[in-house]
């Protein structure tokens, strides 16, 4: 085994080294299990080089544990001078509440820039997030989507959700911006929105400014909504704020206004509703 140790907190081990100099570059040539240990991060790879005067490490099948991420990636790069990392191949990071994954991987410390075909999925509450590119920071548990923004809440309660970008923090979703929600026979739209979960079911959708649900027999809008899910359907949806729903059954329209209403729904279809502080109401 053999040890290194350069200025600075910057050591690394090999269980094979070949040392050569090349135009005034000293290269140190490393295989059979290299470790690597900086400031930020503790490294270990399955052979590389490392470039002393340029104080670059190249690694090949590497993990990274950073103090809040774990990282890893089939090819690595580092460099000592700004103690930027950058992962690709099959590359991803975790921590405790998500997985994220993309072509390439800009990282520095606890922050971590995802570039390309970028898949956050969520460890604990069966949400898949998809996008052009990310950031986040590992150390507030906090990152964004953007870029053909697009959610998928998996298991038996599936709706897919697209928004300008997406907002993680924790284990919640948000996303701001041109929402569309859809699950089966339901559509609902909004400025923002926010996700709901019991456990690892989905519990709800709260959507704020400008919001709008359609059901194939009737439609309805308000300034907030919140959509509540029974066995991947939508069971009540609540309009607060100016509202108005649309009811449609056996020739007949239902048109009503008020500052709450609550209409029931079984499988998607729009049954019944409930009306406080009515506004007005109309039946034709």
């Amino acid at each position: 085994m053999f040890l290194v140790i350069l200025a600075g907190r910057f050591t690394f081990t090999a269980g094979s080294m070949t040392v050569m100099f090349k135009g005034g570059e000293t290269v140190y040539v490393l295989s059979k299990g290299v470790k690597v240990r900086t400031t930020d991060y503790d490294i270990e790879g399955s052979h590389g080089v490392y470039y002393e005067n340029a104080g670059v490490v190249r690694l090949q099948n590497a993990d990274i544990t950073s103090a809040n991420l774990k990282m890893r990636a089939k090819k690595l790069y580092y460099r000592r001078k700004n103690r930027l990392l950058r992962l690709t191949g099959d590359a991803y990071f975790e921590d405790r509440y998500r997985k994220v994954s993309g072509d390439k991987i800009v990282a520095k410390g606890d922050s971590a820039w995802v570039i390309g075909d970028v898949l956050v999925e969520s460890k604990t509450k069966g949400i898949v997030v998809e996008g052009d590119s990310a950031f986040y920071d590992g150390r507030e548990a906090f990152g964004y989507v953007i870029g053909d923004a697009y959610a998928k809440i998996l298991r038996r309660d599936t709706v897919e959700i697209r928004a300008d970008m997406f907002l993680l923090h924790k284990d919640t979703t948000f996303g701001i911006g041109n929402v569309v929600a859809t699950s089966r026979r339901f559509r609902a739209t909004g400025d923002t929105f926010r996700v709901v979960m019991a456990d690892t079911s989905l519990k709800g959708l709260l959507i704020f400014g400008n919001a709008r649900v359609e059901w194939e027999n009737g439609e309805g809008s308000s300034r907030t909504v919140e959509i509540t899910f029974r066995d991947g359907y939508v069971e009540y949806v609540i309009f607060r704020d100016s509202a108005r729903v649309v009811y449609r059954e056996g020739g007949s329209t239902i048109d009503v206004s008020g500052n709450y209403i609550r209409a029931y729904s079984v499988r998607d279809t729009l049954k019944h509703i409930y009306v406080k502080e009515l506004f007005e109401g109309r039946y034709r």
